[in-house]
């Protein structure tokens, strides 16, 4: 029980007071952006490359847990791809968005902050890696699924040069390279700069935290669809317990495993929300989900704490 004092309390109580603060100032959404790009491109940066900058070497080829975890993912996605397909008729674009807010976990606002609590700094590389590689699949298949419906108005090579400039650009995926650059280079960091990316990476967690309370404030249920519940199952139940069956071959890492697992069993991130709006489907469907999933989590992932906290996981 005190992890979820010590822990979870905290972590969602910055969620809380997000949302508290959105409700009592009411400001616009458009007030949000500047904290949102504070922590995506300033905060969450620093925390990852050097995390990754002062791991061990071999704790970065950890290949056959990587390969796993992304597996998982596409697996997840490719099974309500499919479920959205074949039970609920939806369009090809709709089904990919649904796919995605099955799959694509709230990795760096919710996830490094809950690894780092729980494990350590040293756990920050795991929740990294992770984050890296399931950007580069939900990056990858949403536009290219999209893409499929678009038929003849779609251009495949405007297709993947918008997939490889949202890859090449994201700073999450910059930031484990320089720092995966840094590591195995042996290059050493200058004091001033390290102490700047110090400061960044330390305001990361409560800034990334106190943002998606304000964004789950924002967005009221609305038009509930009936794929919201199985979209739930998948995100909270499947995705966790699949990653949990399949570590069980690769590693014996009980950080590794147990990272991975929170990972998993995280609220569907934001960023479908954005992907929904960027191809106009599932738009209240992605808000929905987003809002429904990171409440149900406030339970799920205390129970995650507490059974690792009492070494019944991994």
């Amino acid at each position: 029980m005190a992890i979820i004092l010590n822990l979870a309390i905290p972590f969602f109580g910055l969620i809380l007071l997000g949302a508290i603060a959105e409700k009592r100032f009411g400001i616009e959404e458009r007030g949000l952006a500047w904290l949102n790009i504070f922590v995506f491109y300033f905060a969450v940066p620093p925390l990852v490359f050097k995390s990754i900058a002062e791991a061990p070497v071999e704790k970065l080829l950890n290949w056959p847990f990587l390969g796993i975890t992304t597996l998982t993912t596409y697996l997840v996605f490719t099974g309500m791809l499919g479920v959205s397909l074949l039970i609920y008729r939806s369009r090809m674009t709709s089904a990919a968005i649904q796919a995605s807010a099955a799959s694509y976990s709230n990795l760096i606002y919710l996830g490094l902050p809950i690894a780092i609590g729980i494990y350590g700094q040293d756990a920050a590389v795991p929740a990294a890696l992770i984050a890296c590689f399931d950007n580069l699949v939900q990056f990858s298949l949403v536009p290219i699924i999209a893409g499929v419906e678009d038929g003849e108005r779609s251009d495949p090579v405007a297709t993947a040069m918008t997939i490889l400039r949202r890859i090449g650009t994201n700073p999450l995926i910059l930031a484990s390279l320089l720092g995966a650059v840094v590591n195995f280079t042996g290059l050493p960091i200058p004091q001033p700069l390290d102490t700047l990316l110090t400061m960044l990476a330390r305001a990361a967690a409560p800034a990334a935290l106190f943002a998606l309370g304000i964004t789950v404030a924002l967005r009221p249920l609305a038009g509930f669809r009936s794929e919201i519940p199985t979209i739930l199952l998948f995100k909270i139940v499947v995705h966790p317990v699949l990653v949990y069956l399949l570590l069980q071959f690769v590693t014996a890492d009980p950080m590794w495993i147990g990272v991975a697992i929170i990972q998993a069993a995280l609220p569907t991130a934001a960023n479908v929300f954005v992907l929904a709006t960027q191809h106009r489907a599932f738009v209240e469907g992605a808000s929905n989900v987003i809002l429904i999933s990171t409440v149900i989590s406030v339970f799920t992932v205390s129970a995650i704490m507490f059974m690792i906290d009492n070494q019944i996981l991994p």
